[in-house]
């Protein structure tokens, strides 16, 4: 009996009529030799993952990890950390920290597409930020939809010095350029129109009280930082030492003790 195992890298992002977010790619494959015998046998059966499970399957949530299972409750794949259905998928990770996907059809995946249907012919907007002696104006306008001749930037918020030492938006800057389409490539995506809070060598996001040292918009995930240590805002205070990009719904992270993890896009931690 065999115990295959394998590795995946994140694809590409390409975007055409329709935008297909391209998922991981089979590197590399190994084996390992095992006991015989019975116990044994069953215990490895039950870790592999095999090229197809029955269909249609389920996500069952355990006191302790994850298994799929067919309708009847019969468990197809069990020992699992995580496992979601994405748009076009099934995510799986394994104990050993493998991730594998299933189409829908239960077939084990070399290469994993999701697809997303876009339209581009949405408003597109622009933040701007205006300063006069006593506050900062923030300002929209929409330049796509709307006709030249009635382009007008509107003010939406305003905020008094007194309260802040200087604002700025997700960019860093004081001007940002979005569309309607903005978040829908992330579960994490922040509101675009979030302003920054700059007071006595800290920050803060509006509608949050949580403080922080930096931060960087990095394909519309949050991250943040205080000291060493990064986080993912809102739903991860920093606490890593790195963050990996995120291959479906799962990023892995290195803790700053040194130890591995993985998170998914609920702030959820699976330690290795």
């Amino acid at each position: 009996m065999k115990l295959f195992k394998i590795s995946a890298t994140l694809g590409c992002l390409t975007i055409c009529a329709f935008f297909a977010a391209c998922g991981l790619k089979k590197e590399s494959s190994s084996t390992q030799e095992v006991s015989t015998s019975s116990q044994v046998e069953q215990e490895v059966q039950t870790r592999a993952f095999p090229d197809s499970i029955a269909t249609p399957f389920h996500v069952l949530k355990l006191s302790e990890g994850f298994a799929v299972v067919d309708p009847a409750g019969g468990i197809l794949i069990k020992d699992l950390l995580f496992a979601k259905k994405l748009n076009a998928a099934l995510q799986l990770l394994s104990e050993e920290g493998e991730i594998v996907y299933y189409d829908f059809e239960g077939k084990r995946l070399e290469e994993h597409r999701g697809f997303l249907g876009v339209c581009g012919t949405v408003p597109h907007y622009t933040l701007s930020i205006l300063e006069n002696e006593a506050a900062y104006v923030v300002q929209e306008i929409e330049t796509f939809y709307t006709p030249i001749e009635e382009q007008k930037n509107e003010p939406i918020n305003t905020i008094w010095k007194a309260s802040t030492d200087s604002i700025c938006f997700l960019n860093k800057r004081r001007e940002f350029q979005f569309t309607s389409n903005f978040g829908i490539f992330s579960d994490l995506s922040p509101n675009p129109r979030t302003i920054v809070y700059y007071k006595d060598g800290k920050l803060k996001f509006s509608e949050s009280a949580q403080r922080y040292d930096d931060f960087w918009l990095d394909a519309e995930v949050l991250y943040v930082r205080n000291g060493k240590a990064i986080g993912i805002h809102p739903i991860l205070e920093p606490q890593f030492s790195r963050i990996e990009k995120f291959e479906g719904a799962l990023a892995k992270v290195v803790l700053m003790n040194g130890k591995e993890a993985f998170i998914d896009t609920e702030g959820n931690i699976y330690p290795l």
